[in-house]
């Protein structure tokens, strides 16, 4: 037995707008985070330490906070370098 009456459509009916708005806010708080991060790595590295591990560990214990106030990795170093090339 079907439902006579007209169908509910539920959620955000402009899904794809808020998407696209969180996607790109999401990106610029990236941008901006790589932007003051990244003369700091450049620092690490020009003082000879060229592995990510070792820049990652250069940056603990300066205390530099990461995005979301962690310890940093050798990945998340990577990252860094990757969004800055």
């Amino acid at each position: 037995m079907g439902c006579k009456g007209p169908r509910l459509v539920l959620g955000n009916p402009r899904l794809e707008d808020v998407r696209h708005r969180a996607v790109a806010s999401t990106k610029a708080e990236a941008d901006r985070f790589t932007s003051n991060v990244a003369p700091i790595i450049r620092e690490i590295r020009a003082s000879g330490v060229s592995s990510n591990h070792g820049v990652a560990r250069a940056l603990n214990a300066r205390g530099v906070a990461t995005a979301r106030d962690g310890q940093w990795t050798a990945v998340q170093v990577g990252s860094i370098l990757q969004r800055v090339s």
